[in-house]
């Protein structure tokens, strides 16, 4: 399985591209689960997806992802020999929430909005054991970006500063 997401902060946004690695097979024909997915960000230079980060996984076979009306993003991987690992992006990499859904034998999740849900983000599993109700809660996120705070205050400064040499006569050393 694979999926696609992207978000933006200010101008820039990020495009990524989530592959669900299942298993790999030895030279013995034996599969093995515990194997690397692979999370691949789009680089506009090259103008192609590019492996940013390897997430271990156990028998990976989909991926959710959620994206918050603030531009927090929530990733998961459903692995089938370890139940659910949820991700957010800090602005440098996809770190794991200490979040512990251990439901091996998950059969589908979803994670996403639903009206009047006083903005937090429904997540819903369905696993194969006996009872066939999906298990459902609900997840509520602070939105903290540090790199984005840190490159949005930089412009506004250049920005600033720039108005400010222009306007005291030295527009000859504002590019």
């Amino acid at each position: 399985d694979w999926a696609s997401f992207y978000f933006s902060n200010g101008k820039k946004s990020e495009h990524f591209l989530a592959v669900a690695n299942e298993y790999s097979i030895d030279a013995g024909g034996r599969k093995n689960y515990n194997i690397d997915s692979v999370i691949y960000r789009y680089d506009e230079a090259s103008e192609k997806f590019l492996p940013f980060q390897c997430i271990p996984t156990q028998g990976a076979y989909q991926w959710i992802t959620y994206k918050g009306e603030h531009g927090e993003v929530l990733l998961g991987v459903v692995n089938s020999a370890s139940g659910v690992a949820l991700y957010q992006y800090n602005g440098w990499r996809f770190v794991r929430l200490n979040i512990p859904i251990p439901a091996p034998g998950v059969e589908w999740a979803w994670i996403g909005n639903l009206p009047n849900t006083l903005n937090k983000a429904l997540f819903m599993m369905s696993t194969s054991q006996a009872n066939p109700r999906p298990a459902s809660s609900y997840l509520e996120f602070t939105y903290q970006n540090p790199l984005g705070t840190y490159h949005n205050a930089t412009a506004e400064w250049c920005s600033t500063y720039k108005t400010e040499m222009a306007s005291d006569g030295l527009s000859q050393l504002v590019l």
